[in-house]
Parts: structure tokens; C-alpha cells; sequence
């Protein structure tokens, strides 16, 4: 990678991975990095009008649309969209509420923008699903392109939801993992849920799907072969303030019978808050913290497997 970084938001369009804003060591990246994997080289292009760390990037309709993150000042609910021909960036309806660490897909024309957390004098965590619909965000729309749905249910213990990983699979939302508490360094947490977006009651739109067979959160997640894989991430608190061992763990999940499959193999280091992609079948993995604490060096490796 031209430059070391972590906490970014990510997304891969056609044969590209993009990687906007996060930051190396507390120094925010203000550029977006752009990995050819046909001619496998790295560009840096223009980022965002503000960057931040711990935003959320998807794909959606032809553009890349980033929301929420975190600076110094505090977390935010702004929402930028990048065309992806043109190369310009553009200043879209804000998010509801403030968030940051929060999960966010795409599913039945619709970006989906789960959990989160935001800051106040401390972080605060959330459980809340923001809905967005392009067809309503434009300067004379009396109507708002953001809505909500079903809360997620966080823990089996009522906690809330942040550094969560979530993935849309066949009209279908899964989450797994996460952190929760009151605080910015709390419980990690395995559990696997899953939405549906035409259920008519939150009992009937959230279902319970069992545990990872480890604690998790700030993990990576794609879908191949008719799998769900987790990639990295932190897992249980075992001291000082930032102390989270980092994983190397690769945990594979059968989407098809709702069942784990075990681990496959494991990646070549251990890292926590890079990023993944799947591109002609090949699962890739770059950035993120390397050093063992969470906090620690940021790495500008880039890493891709194939099966």
C-alpha cells in the first residue's frame, strides 16, 4: 500500500478495492487509496471533503457512498458519495443520528446502516437500523431519504451494538460479533443474528443464529462459494486500556443450513480494523492494526488468497 493505515472504510467496485479516510496512529488519512487488482498497482486519489476514521463505504447504483466515522472533535453523520467515472465527490443527506464502527450493506435497492456508536463526552452504542433510499435524496424532496427499521437486538442481554460486522446475502442481512458497553473499550461479544427486511415484527425480523466459536469485533466479512467469512478482528479484554489480543482466525459459516463450517486456514497475520474484498474469487486483505494492541502500528501490507 503506498501508506499504512487502518480504521478506514473500504469497498471493492468491479476488478478495484478503494479505501477511504481512517487513520496511521491517530494521524487521519485524508486521501483514498485505489488497488488495480488486474494490473496490481495502487493509486492514490482525492478523498472525501472531510475524512474520518471508522466510516462504513458501500457500492450502491453506480456510486460509492460513505457515512458516518470519527475524528478528534467527535463522531458524524455525514454521508458522501463519490462517482465513480467522474471522480467527484458530493455532499449527500446526512444520517439520522451520528455514528461510527457501525456496520452498512446494501439490500433490495436500499443502503442498510446498522449499530454503531457515537461519541458524547464518552462513547454511546446503539442497536438502532437506519434505512436509506436514494429516490428521495435530492434538493426539492419534501420527504427524507433516511428512515429506521427493527432495532437490532445487540447481546442476548440487551446490550447495544458497535464494531459489528455485517454482509447481505440473498435478501438476507447477517451480523457477527461486535463490542458493547458504555464505554470505548468494552465486551466483545459472538453472536451471529440475522435480518429480514419483510418481517412485520421485530420477534419476527431478528432470529438468533447461535455463537462464533470465539469472541469478536472491528473484523473483516465477505461472502464466497456460499460462504460467510470473518477475517481478523479483536477479541476479549485482558488488561491495560487497549490491550485486545488481535486474531489471525479465519472462521467460515454456511449461509445455506445457518451452521458453522469451521475454519479453513488462517491468514497470514494477525490484524484488526483492515479490509477485505472478493474479487474473481479471491479473497484479499490489507491494512489495519498489526502490532498486537489495538491502537498499535498500522500495517501497509495487502494480502489476497485463492482457493
Amino acid at each position: 500500500m503506498p501508506d499504512a493505515r487502518g480504521n478506514f472504510a473500504y469497498v471493492s467496485v468491479g476488478d478495484k478495492i478503494y479505501l477511504i479516510g481512517g487513520d496511521d496512529s491517530g494521524t487521519v488519512r485524508q486521501t483514498m487509496l485505489v488497488y488495480d487488482t488486474v494490473s496490481k498497482t495502487w493509486s492514490v486519489e482525492t478523498g472525501p471533503p472531510t475524512s474520518y476514521c471508522g466510516s462504513a463505504a458501500v457500492e450502491f447504483k453506480g456510486f460509492i457512498y460513505v457515512m458516518g466515522g470519527f475524528i478528534a472533535q467527535g463522531s458524524t453523520n455525514e454521508v458522501f458519495r463519490y462517482n465513480i467515472h467522474d471522480k467527484v465527490w458530493e455532499t449527500m443527506t446526512g444520517m439520522p443520528a451520528e455514528r461510527s464502527s457501525h456496520g452498512a450493506v446494501v439490500m433490495n435497492e436500499r443502503i442498510y446502516v446498522l449499530g454503531g456508536r457515537s461519541w458524547d463526552s464518552g462513547w454511546t452504542y446503539h442497536n438502532t437500523v437506519f434505512v436509506y433510499d436514494s429516490t428521495n435524496d435530492y434538493a426539492t424532496s419534501t420527504v427524507s431519504p433516511w428512515d429506521t427499521t427493527f432495532d437490532h437486538p445487540g447481546r442476548l442481554d440487551g446490550y447495544m451494538l458497535g464494531d459489528n460486522s455485517a454482509i447481505s446475502v440473498k435478501g438476507r442481512i447477517y451480523t457477527f460479533g461486535g463490542m458493547s458497553g458504555t464505554s470505548a473499550f468494552s465486551d466483545a461479544y459472538d453472536e451471529i443474528w440475522i435480518f429480514d427486511p419483510n418481517a412485520k415484527t421485530s420477534g419476527q425480523a431478528w432470529k438468533y443464529l447461535g455463537s462464533m466459536p470465539g469472541l469478536r469485533f472491528s473484523h473483516c466479512i465477505e461472502y464466497i462459494y456460499g460462504y460467510v467469512v470473518t477475517l481478523g478482528g479483536c477479541s476479549e479484554w485482558v488488561g491495560a486500556p487497549y490491550f485486545y489480543p488481535h486474531t489471525d482466525s479465519l472462521y467460515v459459516f454456511v449461509t445455506e443450513y445457518n451452521m458453522h463450517a469451521g475454519p479453513e486456514l488462517k491468514t497470514p497475520v494477525t490484524f484488526v480494523a483492515g479490509g477485505s474484498a472478493v474479487i474473481n474469487g479471491r479473497i484479499y486483505i490489507f491494512g489495519g492494526n498489526q502490532s498486537g494492541i489495538y491502537g498499535g502500528l498500522n500495517s501497509p501490507c495487502c494480502w489476497s488468497y485463492q482457493r
